[in-house]
Order: C-alpha cells, then sequence, then structure tokens
C-alpha cells in the first residue's frame, strides 16, 4: 500500500541500517495516469511538513535536499493525465519540480539502487520483467 511505501522511503523499515539512506527516487511503471506517483509526493509532503513544522516562501518544506521524487514510466501518457496533473500543480504547486513523465518501455529503463520501483499496473509478463 502507499502508506506503507511511504513509510519505507522515509526510512521507517526497521530492515534498513542506520548508514542505509532512505529511498528519495520512485519509478511508478506502467503508471497510467501517475496516480501512485501523485500519492506518493502528497504524502511525501504531508510527513515533511509534519517533521518540520513549517515551510519556506516557495511552499517547500526545509529538509535538506531529501524531498521524494518521482518519475511515471509507461509506453504512452494518456491524455487525461494532463488534467490530473495540471490539478495536481493547481494544488500543490510545489510538487511539480519533483514530478516528471516519460513515456518509453521498461525494458529501456537502468534504474539506480537507490530508485525504489512500484507499480499498481504492472501484471502478467510486466511483473515478470520488473
Amino acid at each position: 500500500s502507499a502508506l506503507y511505501i511511504s513509510s519505507f522511503l522515509l526510512g521507517g523499515n526497521s530492515s534498513q541500517t542506520d548508514d542505509t539512506k532512505p529511498v528519495r527516487r520512485v519509478a511508478d511503471i506502467a503508471a497510467g495516469h501517475g496516480l501512485l506517483a501523485w500519492a506518493l509526493l502528497v504524502l511525501d509532503d504531508e510527513v515533511q511538513s509534519q517533521r518540520n513544522g513549517k515551510n519556506d516562501k516557495e511552499g517547500n518544506f526545509s529538509f535538506g535536499n531529501r524531498h521524494l521524487t518521482t518519475f511515471c514510466l509507461d509506453v504512452q501518457m494518456p491524455q487525461s493525465a494532463e488534467l490530473i496533473q495540471t490539478a495536481m500543480i493547481k494544488q500543490w504547486p510545489h510538487l511539480e519540480s519533483r514530478f516528471d513523465y516519460v513515456e518509453g518501455r521498461l525494458e529501456q529503463l537502468v534504474p539506480h539502487h537507490s530508485c525504489l520501483l512500484a507499480s499498481v499496473h504492472a501484471c502478467g509478463i510486466l511483473s515478470d520483467v520488473l
């Protein structure tokens, strides 16, 4: 679930050691409209605001450079995904720079070890590749 992933990203996973930094990048694979990525960004934003209790002039919560970033990967971005992105940016404009959508195939992805691969829609062969 998104709450478990959010806890893992923020270092709440008990299996992480002290020298392991929390994941700060999530790839939403077979993203469709990108709702998983947006949900994780909003969750991260809420947690950061609770930890810090205040924000700066741009609406970014000052937690160093540890803000979560996301990117969505799918063969084709649905046209309606742009409407969702516009609505999300209207509500949370400071999250715009932390969200990307890439049209491409899963086989082209070369993730960094600090990137969490997540998917709601990867089924069948996609889950085997992932």
